[in-house]
């Protein structure tokens, strides 16, 4: 290769390349050791080991999702609707023995994602990488979807039909370590070009210098021409802990430099696409990591509140009779709601390495585990923060995911499963179709308890609102149900139930109210009226005000 006149680049002219030639870089150390090396800035990657980038020309696809773009321009994501279907692509369905392609996914996925009225899909595991067991965490290619499932064009093929359909696509971004593949970026030239000394003290993966000009401008054309090149509606970025901390998960002393690189990285993407999506996968303390980089903040969109994730999986495998004594777990997350712009993740963390399926996480017999698994979701969706849930969780997969293995399809042929399913699907809806549960989340008049601390009925209940809207939440966390229970309302007038977990549509035991119900001009749980209706057993039901 010759070295550009007065520069740190080199160049070198081959003639008659194609898309199927494979190729790597030889280089030369200062101490006359040969490395091959792959194309950090490759767009595509032959097939396993994953070692050996090919050609590929990125301009040469046609979109045809620019009604979908016109529409996001000047909205404000956190006045949406936000609810992600989180999905590995390589165990989500298979074609008889084989994962689908991106071509596959863009007929099969869509279609389903679509039924389920969720209003975007999260891909974990798109960015290039090497080793299927790492989920597509330990990323050597990140300019490249994975050739595991077809070409960077069949790619945006996929998002373009996602976009066509009115969903987003989010890919899971991952800048705060790689893996230690001779062939990728570690000492890539025989130094630490990309990398500081030592190693991640958990996962063994090598950390970027966040201190050097050329790494961050690495990682933010990545980002960038995903957003760009590619057409993706956001980025969840993992690992912020790590970052923040230097790769000590457990916090300490702050790394400067990784904040740095954040504040720009979202300045920049708030910048150029202000309604594309950087959301924080973020497990710590850090102060202000959804405010604004023009007031002290890293600038993100989102984080996952990974507290009210713990809290409600652990209340929910609690026993009914201890349940009252763990009820203040439970709406922790209340009380803190305000201090960032929240996510409420289920994700696919919480399915693996034996920590069982969702549903098993449930307490009770059969029933009772469907039953306060549709508590759960419905809590979440009431809950204030965007929602997002793994793949199988929306019809009770019974096994934990591993990633050699397709979702457990089967399951859908039984009642119970079929309508958990369906529950999902309309939750979906509901949350969609009523602004007071996704709009202006962070203003304080739009939430009010009702009843937070009844220890013994296990009810839990507030309000959502906007100006338009009022709704009257009541989450009964016991198994028995509650008839002709009071409810205070801020508000006198006719309230109708517009949603009901219960409803044997759902598998459920039936416990509905038909008949709307006026309010009562007499003080209860600190409010000024009250409502009687009849309260479900692990259910949820919601009531709106109508007159």
């Amino acid at each position: 290769m010759n070295k550009l006149t007065n520069s740190c680049i080199f160049s070198l002219f081959i003639p008659a390349v194609t898309e199927n030639d494979l190729y790597q870089y030889e280089i030369k150390t200062l101490g006359d050791e040969l490395l091959y090396k792959a194309d950090p800035f490759a767009n595509h990657f032959g097939d396993k080991p994953k070692k050996h980038s090919l050609p590929y020309e990125q301009q040469k696809y046609i979109w045809k999702d620019g009604d979908y773009l016109a529409n996001l321009e000047g909205k404000n994501n956190r006045n949406q609707p936000i609810s992600i279907y989180e999905v590995h692509i390589g165990s989500w369905k298979f074609n008889e023995d084989r994962h689908l392609t991106y071509k596959e996914l863009a007929n099969e996925l869509v279609d389903y994602v679509k039924y389920l009225n969720y209003t975007h899909v999260e891909f974990i595991g798109v960015l290039e990488h090497p080793f299927d067991g790492s989920w597509g965490y330990q990323v050597t290619g990140f300019f490249a979807p994975t050739s595991r499932y077809g070409t960077p064009d069949e790619f945006k093929y996929l998002v373009d039909t996602f976009h066509q359909n009115g969903i987003g696509v989010i890919l899971d971004w991952v800048p705060g370590h790689f893996p230690k593949d001779a062939f990728a970026l570690e000492v890539f030239d025989g130094t630490k070009i990309y990398e500081i000394e030592g190693e991640h003290p958990e996962w063994g993966t090598l950390l970027f210098n966040y201190h050097k000009r050329e790494v961050k401008n690495f990682l933010l054309s990545s980002a960038i021409m995903w957003l760009e090149q590619f057409h993706v509606d956001g980025l969840r970025v993992d690992a912020v802990a790590s970052m923040l901390y230097g790769g000590n998960l457990g916090g300490g002393v702050a790394d400067l430099s990784a904040s740095t690189f954040l504040k720009e990285l979202n300045g920049i993407i708030t910048a150029r696409y202000p309604h594309k999506l950087v959301i924080a996968e973020d497990s710590s303390t850090w102060d202000g990591v959804t405010r604004d980089t023009k007031d002290g903040g890293l600038g993100f969109d989102f984080k996952w509140d990974l507290g009210f994730m713990h809290d409600t999986l652990n209340f929910m495998k609690t026993e009914y009779d201890y349940r009252g004594a763990s009820l203040s777990k439970l709406t922790f997350s209340l009380d803190y709601m305000y201090n960032e712009h929240y996510l409420l993740p289920l994700s696919h963390d919480e399915v693996v390495h034996c920590k069982s399926p969702l549903l098993y996480k449930m307490c009770g017999d059969w029933w009772q585990k469907f039953a306060n698994i549709r508590t759960l979701y419905g809590f979440m969706y009431t809950h204030p923060g965007k929602k997002l849930l793994f793949m199988g969780g929306e019809f009770g997969q019974t096994e934990e995911w591993i990633e050699e293995n397709q979702l457990m399809w089967e399951l859908l042929q039984y009642p119970e499963h079929n309508g958990l399913q369906t529950y999902v699907k309309d939750l979906n809806e509901f949350y969609r179709n009523n602004p007071a549960l996704y709009m202006e989340e962070n203003i304080g008049l739009n939430f009010e308890w009702i009843n937070g601390d009844n220890v013994d009925s296990l009810v839990v209940s507030f309000i959502r609102r906007t100006a338009e809207q009022e709704l009257i939440i009541v989450v009964n966390f016991s198994l028995r149900p509650h008839m002709d229970y009071y409810v205070g309302v801020s508000k006198a007038g006719v309230y109708k139930e517009v949603f009901n977990s219960d409803s044997k549509k759902y598998i459920g035991s039936g416990v509905v109210n038909l008949v709307e119900v006026s309010s009562v001009n007499e003080n209860c749980q600190y409010k000024d009226n009250y409502i009687k209706i009849n309260v479900p057993p692990l259910g949820v039901t919601i009531f709106e005000k109508i007159k």
